[in-house]
């Protein structure tokens, strides 16, 4: 399997997701960290719970 090669953004986006995970913060403060909405992140995260970092990175 290939290498995942990813932007300071897109790390940054790894470590907020980790910590919804870890329920360490709220998806309202998730969203405005990275400048989405509440919408947005309840979306992202269920991607991000079933298939990990990579369903944050688009081609």
């Amino acid at each position: 399997m290939g290498d995942i090669v990813m932007s300071n953004e897109k790390i940054n986006q790894v470590e907020i997701f980790e910590k919804l995970t870890r329920r360490e913060i709220k998806q309202g403060k998730a969203a405005k960290v990275l400048g989405l909405s509440v919408r947005q992140i309840k979306r992202k995260l269920r991607k991000y719970k079933l298939d990990g970092a990579k369903s944050l990175y688009w081609w």
